[in-house]
């Protein structure tokens, strides 16, 4: 018999509550079990993006069960208790739950509330295990648990620090929990014992990593490894979502047979043409035949998407993207300016990591214990502006010696441990530029369309023959395409809101220290940046608020020419 702990929004099971993630609920804590143990059976609403699909070898995408009526009788998302250990409330006995736990799960010894420990301690490998007061309060010698070692955990109270809460054993031996959160403060006392209990089944695995205790509220204990693609010409029109019901179907059909099949199914629909659905079949069959994606191929078909454009042809696409009206000012260096007044995101949970996020080449923790076909994902609609710089006046300031010179203090194509970064993270001008811009004018769109900052998202697109990006507005419901942010590109606005940017980027309270500042952030990768000018919550940017400069829009003190400095004029 199960029983139904607490509630959490369908997008959170990609973005927060994960497989391997912990959920507080009251005074207890729960870990959201892998996909292994979901009920696939009763996740009915499929999902596809076929470049993204194609990207990570899965056949399709599923939304995480709801309670909100479109899957009645769904089962919910399994979880178990975790951490193990609990503390008494009242005579601060401290043990595993079973240990500890009498009838109703309160204390076997004073019948008072269990509440679950804090701590916990977890590795760079994902793996995660309960905190070792024993070998901690005995600092990490071989003594065995037995009656002679009843452990309690005591709070004097005095005040919040590690310093009062104390590891009493009934052997005599005590211990603060004082340095317990050091990044070396296992070293001595425990290796990793490499559990993974999300993984129902699964046996504990051989790790090198030394574990590091946490709160098990730390935002650094699970953090989300996703992968996202917007649907695009022809996977956003009406044909490609009739292939995407019927495709386990069409593939295995002999091709000589193809068409008249097609146009058989056809006959009764209205609105799709058989020609469409077969253009749509044969694309397909060539991005399954061909090779796999690249991050970096993804964003180019986006690009490209982007610059041609789609008309809104008065069916259910889910892709518009047109020209402003010829009337709108476009002030130079930006080259292109497009309404995208209709878009479809796909949010695909992938991994998750602890601690540190994996190293270029490297996978995070598993969702499940084998791969399986498919991933938890969620299906955002919206709409947004693309905005493009010109290309030639990029390139003749991004190869100026000053704009490089400053852009090396970020650091190379590696991080502190000498590990190659992903393409994406590497400080190049032209990204630090890009990038900048875009949360400049997400800060101050935030002002002029109604939409707070934390509502609006960039998409960048870097590349040899890209600079630009997108900013938009992606909600699983109709508020993401309210045109708010398409409104910033219509009757005069958008040259008004760039020129505001601009000129707000020029002076941040913090000036002089934040634009004077050296290489600050995560990973040092921020020179003129914080909280009162461009950094944006962290929903909003797509790599961690890094990468970041107000010096290469404005110019900086060091010589570096601002790549906006005509609009400050």
């Amino acid at each position: 018999m199960s029983a139904s702990f607490g509630e959490v929004r369908r997008s959170q099971v990609v973005t927060t509550y994960g497989p391997g993630s912990l959920i507080p609920i009251d005074e207890h804590s729960y870990m959201v079990a892998g996909l292994d143990n979901w009920d696939a059976s009763d996740m009915s609403l499929e999902i596809h993006e076929p470049r993204l699909e194609r990207y990570l070898g899965v056949e399709g995408f599923r939304l995480p069960p709801s309670s909100d009526g479109d899957q009645r009788g769904a089962r919910d998302i399994p979880v178990i208790k975790f951490p193990r250990i609990h503390i008494c409330s009242k005579c601060e006995r401290l043990g595993r739950y079973r240990d500890v736990a009498g009838v109703g799960g309160a204390c076997s010894t004073c019948s008072s509330r269990l509440v679950t420990s804090r701590f916990i301690v977890v590795c760079e490998s994902g793996h995660v295990s309960d905190f070792p007061y024993h070998r901690w309060v005995h600092r990490g010698t071989n003594v065995p648990e037995g009656l002679e070692h009843q452990l309690s955990l005591k709070a004097e109270g005095r005040s919040a620090s590690l310093d009062d809460i104390k590891v009493n054993c009934s052997c005599g031996a005590m211990r603060a929990m004082r340095g317990a959160l050091g990044k070396n403060a296992m070293a001595g006392v425990v290796l990793c014992f490499g559990d993974q209990p999300w993984l129902r089944g699964s046996d504990p695995v051989a790790c090198e990593h030394l574990p590091r205790a946490v709160q098990r509220g730390a935002s650094n204990v699970w953090q989300p490894l996703t992968e996202s693609a917007i649907s695009i010409p022809p996977w956003s029109d009406e044909a490609s979502r009739y292939v995407d019901r019927y495709w386990s179907a069409l593939l295995v059909m002999p091709r000589d047979i193809l068409d008249t099949a097609v146009r058989a199914m056809l006959r009764d629909q209205v609105g799709i043409h058989a020609d469409e659905v077969l253009a749509v079949i044969s694309e397909r069959q060539r991005l399954m035949d061909g090779p796999l994606p690249t991050p970096t191929g993804l964003r180019e078909q986006e690009h490209s998407a982007l610059q041609r454009g789609r008309l809104d042809e008065g069916r259910k696409q889910q892709f518009v993207c047109i020209l402003p009206d010829p009337a709108e000012v476009i002030p130079a260096p930006v080259a292109d300016l497009r309404l995208v007044t209709r878009l479809r995101e796909i949010r695909a949970l992938t991994g998750f990591y602890r601690l540190q996020r994996p190293r270029a080449g490297e996978s995070g923790a598993p969702l499940s214990r084998k791969p399986l076909r498919w991933l938890p994902a969620i299906e955002v609609s919206g709409e947004g502006v693309f905005v493009g710089l010109d290309l030639e006046a990029v390139r003749r300031w991004e190869d100026l010696s000053a704009v490089r010179a400053r852009i090396a203090r970020l650091g190379g194509s590696n991080d502190p441990d000498g590990q190659p970064l992903p393409p994406e993270r590497v400080p190049t001008p032209r990204r630090v530029l890009v990038h900048t811009l875009a949360h400049a004018l997400i800060d101050q769109w935030s002002l002029d369309c109604g939409y707070p900052s934390a509502s609006l998202r960039e998409r960048l697109y870097v590349g040899e023959e890209m600079a630009g990006f997108l900013v938009y507005t992606a909600t699983s419901d109709s508020a993401g395409s309210l045109g708010g942010v398409v409104g910033m590109a219509k009757e005069g606005r958008f040259a008004r809101s760039l020129a505001e940017a601009i000129a707000r980027a020029a002076w941040c309270s913090n000036d002089p220290l934040c634009v004077e500042s050296g290489a600050v952030g995560v990973d040092a990768r921020n020179l003129g940046a914080c909280h009162a000018c461009v950094l944006l919550p962290e929903t909003s940017c797509e790599i961690g608020n890094t990468l970041l400069d107000r010096g290469v829009l404005i110019g900086a003190d060091d010589g570096c020419p601002g790549f906006f400095e005509g609009l400050l004029a």
